[in-house]
């Protein structure tokens, strides 16, 4: 409102939304990447933790803090695309589900100029 003096009186009310907290990105993420894999490459506890530790990880990056939900879609579709072409085959090795989860947070962050390394 600093750059038109006349807004407040025009518009004396304003509508202030609370950035999601991180269990709900998370399950925003969950939900868009299962939304997007077939029932052979569904993920267990283990994959949903790792996605809240990436979650914690990625958080305070200026696109997540800022775009929220609408950023965490779009990593979602680079986990997903991950999930679906890795040459790693998704299986109950839950270590191996989590190095494919890796690479496409990498692919995501690579855009960006960026990388992580993540514990599996």
């Amino acid at each position: 409102f600093t750059a038109n003096d006349g807004l407040p009186r025009r518009f004396p009310y304003q509508l202030t939304l609370s950035n999601y907290a991180t269990e709900e990105l998370t399950a925003i993420l969950i939900k868009n990447i299962s939304d997007k894999l077939p029932s052979s490459h569904q993920m267990s506890q283990t994959e949903h933790n790792f996605l809240g530790t990436i979650v914690v990880q990625l958080q305070d990056l200026p696109d997540i803090k800022q775009k929220q939900a609408g950023e965490i879609e779009i990593l979602s579709n680079y986990i997903s695309q991950h999930i679906l072409v890795s040459e790693l085959p998704w299986s109950s090795d839950k270590g191996t589900n989590c190095k494919i989860i890796t690479n496409g947070v990498n692919s995501y962050l690579n855009q960006k100029g960026l990388e992580i390394a993540l514990r599996t």
